[in-house]
């Protein structure tokens, strides 16, 4: 029923319903495989309307990605975005942060110029930190998240990474202190994944010990006071 509204509306709904759907299943609001799916099949959609629109081919090289795992088919998708949109800074985040492995020196260009092309944007902010952290460039991931929290205070994500980012450079109680921020703005599973592990490096099981109410999940952290580390942690039904 929804693709027939859609029908005959031109590319950019079924864009921007792809787009709405990338994000959720990733941090688990939503079941991953058949929300990306749906995703993709929206963004395919996109682009049978308008095969010249780079920010559809810039989706689809996530989603080909993320789905399928098909490496060439996202390189493909990611190259036809960058050229068809040398100007969009999602094309050039996206090239950051799909290629950071491979060549992180060009990653970061990407990222870089995402900024340039878009400063006032909370995203090209963080993603170029994130950037940075997966790089392996801690420092500079720190050094960034400060500049972006600077402007974006509440920024969710540059907390994340800026956690991340202590815990990596051994300063694993700056680390905590930045992830307890971030899940008193949001009590995001992923957030709280990363505060239990920094708890672990510093050997300390606080309120996370019992049950964490979070719509639709149920977070358990169970610990062994004599070690004070936790040992089990489930989340729904699965056991980490």
């Amino acid at each position: 029923e929804g693709r027939e509204r859609l029908h005959g509306r031109g590319p950019q709904p079924h864009l921007l319903l792809a787009r709405a759907l990338l994000l959720p299943p990733y941090w688990g609001h939503l079941p991953l495989k058949p929300t990306l799916t749906r995703a993709k099949e929206a963004g395919a959609a996109a682009l049978a309307h308008d095969k010249g629109l780079a920010s559809a081919h810039t989706v689809m090289a996530w989603l080909n990605w993320a789905v399928d795992w098909d490496f060439e088919a996202s390189s493909r998708e990611l190259a036809l975005a960058l050229e068809l949109g040398p100007s969009d800074p999602d094309a050039h985040i996206q090239a950051a942060l799909l290629g950071v492995v491979e060549d992180r020196e060009q990653a970061f260009a990407h990222a870089e110029l995402a900024l340039r092309l878009d400063p006032l944007s909370e995203s090209t902010h963080f993603q170029l930190a994130w950037c940075y952290y997966f790089g392996g460039e801690p420092a500079r991931a720190l050094e960034q998240s400060r500049t972006t929290l600077e402007r974006f205070p509440e920024s969710l994500l540059t907390w994340y990474v800026l956690g991340l980012s202590h815990l990596s450079l051994g300063q694993v109680h700056e680390g905590v202190t930045a992830l307890e921020k971030a899940t008193s703005l949001s009590r995001e599973p992923f957030g709280l994944g990363y505060l239990g592990c920094a708890y672990t490096l510093v050997g300390r099981i606080p309120m996370l010990t019992g049950k964490l109410a979070h719509p639709g999940i149920e977070v358990m952290v169970r610990g062994d006071g004599r070690v004070r580390r936790p040992y089990l942690v489930s989340v729904g039904d699965v056991v980490v």
